[in-house]
């Protein structure tokens, strides 16, 4: 009997002690949503990137929040880091579900289109591509990208022919 208590006493000391390791867990990621939720409202863009950093090694080994990787990526948008919100901006795509609808105002829709946005104030077209291109072929009857995904699947044909013309060109001078 006095084995069975004592085992019992350190399974509740164990389970006391993830409890309060939990709770600390989770306050800290409060904070720090709480943090960067006043930093997006005021549009303090440096204070959402900085925030977004600390949230993000708040707690290791834990998936990453789409929500947040898009408020990090909107907020290098408005600061004109283009690499670094296309990066945060597939960071949220690759957080969140892929699978389904894809609809106006969901996260993974507004992370493809900053990100799709930045790639191309980048000059990267490919890139801008391969962001639509997961959105088209998670939900190809999407409305949101169809048109733009055309648009910039023919302009990158455009310029991959033009440079093969200018390449062929360039042999014969």
């Amino acid at each position: 009997v006095d084995r069975r208590q004592r085992q019992m006493c350190i399974r509740d000391r164990v389970s006391d002690d993830n409890f309060y390791a939990d709770l600390t867990k989770a306050l800290t990621m409060k904070h720090a949503y709480d943090s960067m939720r006043a930093a997006v409202q005021a549009e303090d863009w440096d204070a959402v990137v900085a925030h977004g950093a600390k949230g993000d090694g708040a707690i290791a080994r834990r998936k990453p929040d789409a929500t947040r990787k898009l408020a990090v990526a909107r907020a290098h948008k408005e600061l004109g880091n283009w690499r670094e919100c296309e990066r945060a901006a597939n960071a949220a795509v690759a957080a969140g579900q892929t699978r389904g609808d894809w609809r106006r105002g969901q996260v993974r829709a507004l992370a493809v289109s900053y990100g799709a946005q930045c790639a191309i104030a980048r000059g990267d077209g490919d890139a801008a591509l391969r962001l639509y291109a997961v959105a088209m072929r998670s939900d190809p009857d999407t409305p949101l990208f169809k048109t733009s995904y055309k648009l910039m699947k023919d302009a990158t044909k455009l310029v991959a022919d033009a440079g093969l013309k200018l390449d062929l060109s360039l042999i014969h001078i």
